[in-house]
């Protein structure tokens, strides 16, 4: 079990330390993103120790669904955040509107 949590607080400080590397400074920009991914891995240890257990009241693996639903958030807020901050440049990524020429 504390393995699972050492993995979450891993997760939070590696997502942290690579956004700040990408030049999102803001801590109200990292620290949601941050969070949603601790919460995902702490979601995916918590499955994991359940099937090592075998721990099977649910067969058709409907625990996914709340890790699904983090990590999709997490990534869409990663997407926005990335193509609309300023650095988004140095990432190779262009926005233009679509039918601009």
């Amino acid at each position: 079990m504390s393995l699972i949590l050492v993995t979450a607080g891993l997760a939070a400080m590696l997502t942290n330390w690579f956004l700040l590397r990408i030049g999102i400074h803001a801590m109200w920009m990292r620290y949601p993103i941050a969070i949603s991914f601790a919460y995902a891995a702490f979601l995916a240890g918590i499955w994991l120790w359940l099937r090592y257990v075998n721990f099977t009241q649910n067969p058709k693996g409907k625990i996914w669904v709340p890790f699904a639903g983090v990590l999709a958030v997490a990534m869409v807020v990663a997407i926005y955040i990335a193509v609309n901050h300023p650095a988004a440049s140095t990432l190779g990524v262009e926005v233009t509107a679509a039918g601009a020429s």
